[in-house]
């Protein structure tokens, strides 16, 4: 008698412990979803602070250098510059 009993409460323990173990291994497969998620996240937050560090940004403005003056030509007034009046 003593026998079956020591045997049902181990039978009865091996069945709590094998919830047990299911839950957690539940919560565990729930927790690395979790992770899974933010991890993508964080790595596309990091993919962009990363591109923006490495991407130069410029200031560009346009403005006209001779306001006044319609074209480019040199200082003698002999039309546009070209080669072939610095060349002798």
């Amino acid at each position: 008698m003593i026998v079956s009993i020591a045997s049902a409460l181990g039978s009865l323990g091996a069945v709590v412990y094998a919830r047990q173990s299911v839950r957690a291994a539940v919560r565990a497969a729930v927790a690395a979803e979790r992770s899974a998620v933010s991890g993508e996240g964080a790595a596309t937050l990091e993919a962009g602070r990363r591109h923006a560090e490495l991407t130069p940004r410029f200031k560009v403005s346009a403005a006209r250098a001779n306001p006044g003056v319609d074209g480019l030509t040199p200082g003698r007034g002999r039309g546009p510059m070209s080669l072939a009046g610095l060349i002798h």
